[in-house]
């Protein structure tokens, strides 16, 4: 319930009086204006760590249109932790085994960045997803092209060196840790 509701019932009257007639509040408290307003500016998708700036997109995020979370030129690399559906047949085309525009492989062509996706290994969540996904989780470099795929139904870490220079980022190497 929101605090600009009206409430009838005196059951559910726990600021009004006790014979259930209408209680209004008409405006907020300070505090609660803090606490249920919308931020006048998003938080920032944008992070840097010993030098590099990232952006994180998740899930879905990734494929929107390019540049809704960050400017051409701004980052070195995205981070897309998600919930996605690869299996041991998905390629990185694209288009999708559907035959589905693969929006997130337009979105990298014209990024040109790397990009990290990170999957989860398994779901036992009994969410609408099923037993999905399988992990799998993805590395593309600036030239969009896969140079990674993480582990089938087992969690996995990797290690991943990128290098920044007058040519922008790139990764120097990918491996898998475990």
């Amino acid at each position: 319930m929101l605090p600009t509701s009206e409430i009838k019932c005196a059951s559910q009257n726990h600021y009004g009086n006790k014979n259930g007639t209408n209680y209004g509040v008409r405006s907020l408290t300070d505090s609660e204006k803090k606490f249920f307003a919308v931020p006048k500016h998003p938080p920032s998708k944008i992070f840097q760590i010993k030098g590099f700036t990232f952006a994180i997109l998740i899930c879905f995020e990734a494929e929107l249109k390019p540049w809704a979370y960050f400017n051409p030129g701004e980052v070195d690399a995205i981070l897309w932790p998600g919930y996605w559906g690869w299996d041991l047949e998905s390629k990185w085309t694209p288009e999708k085994e559907s035959g589905k525009q693969n929006k997130i492989f337009q979105n990298i062509q014209e990024w040109k960045l790397p990009v990290l996706q990170a999957n989860f290994a398994y779901n036992d969540l009994n969410g609408h997803q099923g037993a999905g996904p399988e992990g799998l989780s993805f590395i593309i470099n600036a030239n969009n092209e896969l140079v990674h795929k993480g582990a089938h139904k087992k969690a996995d870490g990797m290690l991943i060196k990128i290098l920044k220079d007058e040519d922008g980022p790139m990764i120097l190497d990918c491996k898998a840790l475990i």
